[in-house]
């Protein structure tokens, strides 16, 4: 599937692409190809029992070969995207964002999730009943989906990408509280939105960061690179997020790599990991 837009203001945040519009566009692209591919509605897929299904995301990875500042305002757009999947329920797509200026690689993985009550912490998996299904198999579990099954039985110690290497580790450096604004962080089902948990981190590392240099700030100065975003669970919202950073560490003079959870605060149930590479703007 491709489509073509141009970068307006709408779409930028910080002198920079932004990174909450830009996991929407990418989600929205992957959601299109997957209903398509089954002929189906979003509203219509149930599962056995009858039960409406969400096409959840349980990860996504951006992979960006400057940063996210290198893509100005009224940057002609070129997205192609393609879908896989494995089984009926894992669906993988391949997404390229191109300007003259700047590119991105994403990857998306969704499943099919069930949620019978107003309490998203039980939001489960749940097969389709499916009746079409024009959507490529895969004959095995493609890497996206492999680290994440790995990393959930915690059968790994490092994440090795080619941007960086990051351990796996559990005690937090800081903690910090998240505050839910409930218009902009939760979707039209109810849930914690897919987009929102990525800019949740950077609010908080970005308060991190700020107090170890207040004169410069950290959103202006540095713009994601890469960023990697495993979903555990979703949360309330009577509830708020503790953000836990667990690794930070300068890759060369120009380029961060820090690792961090998300919590929920009424359960210290971990929702999500997040590894990032941020790149100093004007310093490569």
């Amino acid at each position: 599937m491709q489509q073509n837009l141009s970068i307006a203001l709408p779409q930028m945040a910080v002198k920079a692409l932004s990174e909450n519009w830009l996991f929407k566009e990418l989600g929205h692209l992957h959601w299109k190809m997957l209903y398509k591919g089954l002929n189906v509605s979003s509203s219509a897929i149930k599962n056995a029992n009858g039960d409406r299904l969400l096409a959840t995301f349980t990860r996504v990875t951006i992979e960006c070969n400057s940063h996210l500042q290198a893509f100005k305002e009224n940057d002609q757009v070129n997205i192609q995207g393609t879908i896989q999947r494995f089984g009926q329920a894992m669906y993988f797509s391949d997404i390229g964002f191109q300007t003259d200026n700047a590119t991105i690689q994403a990857a998306l993985m969704t499943n099919f999730s069930v949620n019978n009550s107003d309490n998203n912490k039980k939001l489960g998996n749940s097969k389709p009943v499916i009746t079409t299904n024009d959507i490529a198999k895969l004959s095995k579990i493609p890497p996206l989906g492999h680290e994440l099954r790995m990393l959930k039985a915690g059968r790994i110690q490092q994440l090795i990408t080619k941007n960086a290497l990051f351990n796996i580790l559990e005690d937090p450096i800081i903690e910090l509280e998240y505050i839910f604004n409930p218009y902009y962080d939760f979707n039209g089902a109810g849930l914690l939105y897919f987009a929102a948990y990525p800019i949740i981190n950077d609010i908080c590392e970005a308060r991190y960061f700020n107090t170890k240099k207040p004169q410069e700030r950290w959103e202006l100065n540095y713009a994601t690179t890469y960023k990697d975003v495993f979903y555990e669970g979703n949360c309330n919202i009577s509830d708020s997020i503790l953000y836990q950073l667990v690794e930070w560490e300068h890759l060369n003079e120009h380029q961060i790599k820090t690792a961090s959870i998300l919590r929920r605060k009424s359960d210290g149930e971990k929702i999500a990991r997040i590894f990032s590479v941020k790149t100093k703007i004007n310093q490569q």
